[in-house]
């Protein structure tokens, strides 16, 4: 309740993120963008078109009607998709929420691969290693490329970024240490 509170523009985002894609799945064929994002059904799937062009994936989507707590009945939205526990495909409901979150996740995934792309192409670190949102690379001591090099091709946004506040933390030495 105290997060709600207090962040009600995300509240408002993940009710938005979750009426879209409970319309696409209700009217296949129609598109709704909301939010830099493309909703839509086709082939047994709910498409999420991100702001990198890149989608998501939910299969067999479907809707369902399920009572409220007050009495009403709320559309809630199904798909299959991998049990955490037994790792078989299993009916999963979802809800606004976790639609965000796995658009964010996305969009960080894109940001984070577009960095190590720029990197490589620069051509003065060797990516050695990237664990959750970190990336790991080496340079020769002598040779070009400097910390500060290294962040700052890790802040550059994409033209389809443009406006996403991103920063890089990082630190150079001998030895890779978390």
């Amino acid at each position: 309740t105290a997060y709600r509170t207090t962040h009600k523009p995300v509240v408002a985002l993940w009710k938005l993120i979750e009426r879209a894609a409970v319309a696409a799945v209700q009217n296949p064929g129609t598109k709704y963008t909301i939010n830099h994002t493309t909703w839509w059904t086709r082939n047994d799937f709910l498409w999420c078109k991100l702001p990198s062009g890149r989608r998501l994936a939910y299969h067999k989507p479907a809707v369902r009607y399920e009572p409220t707590p007050w009495g009403d009945k709320r559309p809630v939205l199904y798909h299959w998709g991998i049990g955490e526990k037994n790792r078989q495909w299993v009916l999963q409901k979802t809800y606004g929420g976790k639609l965000v979150e796995n658009i964010v996740q996305a969009i960080a995934r894109d940001l984070m691969a577009e960095a190590m792309l720029r990197i490589d192409a620069a051509g003065h670190w060797d990516l050695v290693l990237s664990v959750h949102d970190e990336l790991i690379g080496e340079r020769d001591v002598f040779g070009a490329g400097t910390h500060q090099g290294f962040m700052a091709l890790m802040e550059t946004l994409p033209d389809w970024a443009a406006g996403i506040p991103v920063a890089a933390e990082g630190w150079e030495g001998k030895r890779y240490r978390k």
